[in-house]
């Protein structure tokens, strides 16, 4: 830090008023003192005096460890198999990946900056955490880039950017005393539990899959209570009106029509012929919104299954999903669900096929 080269008077005053203050004396020692004098031009009344400011030219930092605290150091580190592997390195040569030892036997660490910070043991990093988040004349409980910040100026173990984000989302006094930044967060909405298979359902497409037997992807439909599933093989092009056409020919004249529909907002269920199909039978329809996983999130989670299983049988040419279907559907239904704990085919027909 060269301070002989400022111009501003105004700067060596606060500088030399500071240097005498007490806390200098833990950060600081002046050397080289260099007597500088400076001609200013004064009022008449004082054109005959001349100003004398006394610069430095280095500042040093030095770190003072208690005795006791010197030897808890060294016997931790013979203790920390990390610490005991650099120490192994040391004794082979001066330096080793910006390791090096002080002249008490204290591995330090020379950091991008070029600080050389005391390496810490693991048993004792939670107390240089305590002492540092905690403590009034140390952070004050503030959060983790100035707390890292602080820490990491004079200290160094692996991993510590992990153990400080760790201890301060940990905290039990800032978890009390800290603001939220953040709405109420609100009550959960669960769909009611259906009180017969396929009184309301969820469905939604899979695609755009390789074309096979002119399909390029799949109907979805699950029963929210049962967990009995449908894959039927369609194109994107589907059409609202053959959407409908689908769904009657392939699930209602095989389970009745449901009270409730649940989908996404695709196309085919969000345009008025659906609304008024709905209305004409007296069903519900449900269309669901982003980040609501109580929704629909079922039949989301068995396309992700559907989709693992096709890729574990399907050829090489992929262009034989649609006979897997099938197969899938009826290994589906057969297995037990991690939700009911039961196989869907048992709840819906009473009996394992």
């Amino acid at each position: 830090m060269d301070l002989s080269q400022e111009k501003d008077i105004d700067f060596y005053g606060r500088m030399r008023r500071k240097f005498k203050t007490r806390a200098a004396v833990f950060f600081s020692e002046l050397h080289s003192p260099i007597p500088q004098e400076f001609n200013i031009p004064l009022s008449n009344t004082f054109s005959s005096i001349s100003l004398l400011y006394q610069t430095s030219k280095k500042i040093e930092t030095h770190l003072h460890i208690d005795p006791l605290e010197l030897k808890l150091l060294q016997e931790e580190y013979s203790k920390d198999p990390y610490f005991t592997n650099i120490l192994e390195e040391l004794s082979k040569s001066e330096s080793f990946k910006g390791y090096h030892l002080s002249p008490d036997q204290l591995i330090l660490f020379q950091d991008s900056l070029g600080r050389n910070r005391l390496c810490i043991p693991k048993s004792m990093t939670s107390s240089i955490m305590n002492e540092t988040h905690d403590s009034i004349m140390g952070t004050a409980h503030v959060g983790f880039k100035r707390s890292y910040a602080r820490i990491a100026n004079s200290f160094y173990w692996p991993g510590m950017s992990r153990d400080i984000r760790s201890y301060i989302t940990t905290c039990p006094t800032c978890q009390q005393i800290k603001h939220a930044r953040h709405l109420p967060y609100g009550l959960l909405q669960p769909i009611p539990i259906p009180s017969q298979p396929f009184e309301v359902i969820t469905m939604d497409f899979i695609g755009e899959l390789p074309f096979s037997k002119n399909y390029n992807t799949i109907f979805v439909l699950v029963c929210k209570l049962t967990k009995f599933t449908f894959f039927i093989p369609c194109t994107t092009n589907l059409t609202e009106e053959q959407a409908a056409r689908m769904f009657f020919d392939k699930i209602v004249t095989l389970v009745g029509l449901p009270k409730q529909i649940i989908s996404d907002r695709d196309t085919q269920w969000r345009n008025n012929f659906w609304k008024e199909v709905c209305l004409a039978t007296g069903s519900k329809r449900a269309l669901t919104a982003t980040y609501h996983p109580q929704a629909d999130s079922q039949t989301e989670i068995l396309n992700q299954t559907i989709k693992v299983a096709i890729r574990a049988f399907i050829n090489s040419s992929r262009d034989n999903w649609v006979d897997l279907l099938p197969y899938l559907s009826f290994a589906y239904n057969n297995t037990p669900h991690t939700t009911t704990k039961f196989t869907p085919s048992f709840l819906l027909y009473g009996f394992q096929p």
